[in-house]
């Protein structure tokens, strides 16, 4: 039986966000979580297929990264969740721990 050994463990208040998009194309229930854990970037978790990816809000001008990250059908698609995503990612400060 392996042993691990804990590398780091934090505990924070974090702002949590849970939104429901409705596109052309399809529904998405995703969770928005923002933690200085995450170097200003916003965890974003659509609760459909269990897909994470950590944005910035420059990550939402690569529409094909956008569609890539989360199987979207279309790069209109992309878009249309990246405006959508850009007035709802939280903006708390970022913080350096280091």
């Amino acid at each position: 039986m392996a042993l691990y050994e804990a590398v780091y463990e934090n505990t924070e208040q974090a702002q949590v966000r849970f939104i429901g998009v409705h596109t052309e194309e399809g529904l998405y229930d995703l969770g928005l979580l923002f933690s200085n854990q995450f170097f200003g970037k916003t965890m974003i978790i659509n609760m459909q297929s269990g897909k994470t990816i950590l944005v910035e809000a420059d990550d939402l001008h690569n529409l094909e990264w956008l569609k890539e990250s989360f199987n979207l059908k279309s790069l209109e698609e992309a878009e249309r969740l990246a405006h959508f995503l850009e007035d709802h990612i939280p903006s708390l400060p970022w913080k350096a721990e280091y």
